[in-house]
């Protein structure tokens, strides 16, 4: 062997035993190098055997029962008793410049049942033949007043400007129109038939809704007084709450 090939042999050799060094540190360190286990990367938490778990029931939920109207009658006359809706709200804007009322189902449909019951029973007045009132007849469809006015009425007009004109000639007449306490409104039409007193009858109910479910457990209100009161169109009593507007005498 020349020394040239001893040399390269050498070189070889030298080379053959490092890459087996490198090679025996890597996989030494991989081995050291160990992933670590579920129980190294989670604290052991010791439980309690004598500890008893607490679940707490979900509470239930009682639904607020929803009010189902009494009964339910139809209007014989909507256009009739739209305009004397209107005469009255552009009355009360005239005279005294209050706002429009609303027109709630609920009381629209009051003031159509009493109607009617006054028609078929040939009378006008503000105790129905039930004996129940108009607060009565409230809560019965799902209305809850703070405080009502009620007007009922019989005669031989069915005009409702003229109507309304009627009744703005007297003081008294016009107190439950001109409450600036009321919200709503309703009115109910009835033409009188052959054995009835008048051609006409007509209630027009005025409130103003309590709100929240205390308005259920309302205790009626009794009126501070009972106006009733006669021209040449019919008569008609009103129930007037606030003291202040009941006259003097």
């Amino acid at each position: 062997m020349t020394e040239k090939a001893r040399q390269t042999f050498g070189r070889l050799l030298i080379g053959c035993f490092s890459l087996f060094i490198v090679f025996w540190l890597i996989t030494g360190v991989v081995q050291t190098a160990a992933p670590a286990t579920h129980e190294q990367l989670l604290p052991i938490v010791q439980l309690d055997p004598t500890l008893t778990p607490t679940i707490t029931p979900t509470p239930t939920i009682t639904p607020t029962p929803v009010c189902v109207p009494s009964n339910t009658v139809i209007s014989e006359n909507p256009a009739l008793e739209q305009s004397l809706t209107q005469e009255i709200n552009l009355a009360r804007f005239n005279n005294w410049v209050l706002p429009t009322l609303d027109q709630p189902w609920q009381m629209t449909q009051i003031s159509q049942l009493h109607v009617a019951d006054m028609r078929d029973n040939n009378f006008v007045g503000h105790q129905g033949s039930d004996g129940k009132f108009a607060q009565n007849r409230m809560r019965a469809n799902c209305y809850y007043p703070a405080g009502d006015q009620e007007i009922v009425w019989g005669g031989s007009s069915d005009d409702p400007s003229a109507i309304v004109a009627s009744w703005l000639t007297n003081e008294n007449w016009v107190r439950a129109m001109r409450d600036s306490t009321m919200n709503d409104m309703g009115v109910g039409y009835r033409a009188g038939g052959a054995g009835n007193t008048y051609e006409h009858y007509i209630v027009v109910n005025f409130g103003r809704e309590l709100s929240g479910r205390a308005s259920q457990q309302a205790a009626d209100q009794a009126p501070a007084c009972v106006l009733t009161l006669e021209n040449e169109l019919g008569s008609g009593t009103w129930r007037i709450y606030d003291a202040e507007l009941c006259p003097n005498e």
